[in-house]
């Protein structure tokens, strides 16, 4: 399942207010991709 960039931008936000981090685009994308991942990988056990 592919990201949507205005998913990758929320996340980024998202990161920014909670966490003070300040990422680009390209890592918020990683980032939020491999946590999707690992949602899926949950859901189907």
């Amino acid at each position: 399942m592919k990201l949507s960039p205005v998913a990758v931008r929320e996340f980024q936000e998202l990161l920014k207010e909670e966490y003070g981090e300040e990422v680009s685009f390209a890592e918020a994308e990683k980032t939020a991709q491999n946590l999707l991942n690992v949602f899926m990988l949950c859901l189907k056990k």
